[in-house]
């Protein structure tokens, strides 16, 4: 309905609920996949990594960045590639046998999962950049993952237990760094 379409979740689930969870992917990577440029939010990001990795002075030092996004898209990704910055990647995975891990991408590329986070080790010094409502993977379609309905919104809610998921330096991270929230409507219940 016509007093829905700014609903993101009510109009997932409604074209999941019609069509399923194939259409639903394929209209999001159609979406998503294209060459959308980056925006000056991207660049502030990336000069703020150049900067806090470039400071000598530890005193002063910004420490790593984390960034948490609600964003599907891989802009912020490229906009690091683009200026040769290495970052973590964790992307939640929403749907699947692994559905409610994250899996980390390194620097390098290598990519695997995040079993026991209590114990994962992999990451190193850098940005993390944290996709904690999944994302599109530009190089497979087959693991596009996306918490988008409704329903995927209750289930996530109702299961997430950040403690248990996330790896140890990102979650003393989340617990004792101040936010800067960019661009999330206040309205969105999820």
């Amino acid at each position: 309905p016509v007093h829905d379409k700014g609903n993101l979740a009510h109009v997932c689930q409604r074209i999941e609920t019609l069509l399923g969870s194939g259409p639903l992917y394929d209209g999001l990577r159609s979406i998503l996949s294209r060459p959308y440029p980056s925006t000056s939010a991207h660049s502030f990001l990336v000069r703020l990594a150049q900067a806090s990795r470039a400071s000598a002075d530890q005193h002063y030092r910004l420490g790593p960045q984390l960034i948490v996004t609600t964003n599907y898209d891989d802009l912020t990704e490229k906009a690091f590639d683009n200026a040769s910055e290495p970052y973590h990647l964790l992307t939640y995975i929403a749907d699947g046998p692994r559905r409610g891990k994250f899996v980390h991408k390194a620097p390098d590329g290598s990519a695997c999962i995040v079993e026991r986070p209590n114990e994962y080790d992999r990451l190193s010094q850098g940005t993390v950049i944290l996709k904690i409502h999944g994302a599109i993977d530009a190089n497979d379609p087959g693991a596009d993952s996306f918490v988008i309905t409704e329903d995927h919104y209750i289930d996530y809610l109702s299961r997430l237990d950040l403690p248990s998921l996330l790896p140890a330096p990102v979650l003393a991270k989340l617990r004792y760094c101040n936010f800067l929230f960019l661009g999330y409507g206040l309205r969105d219940w999820n």
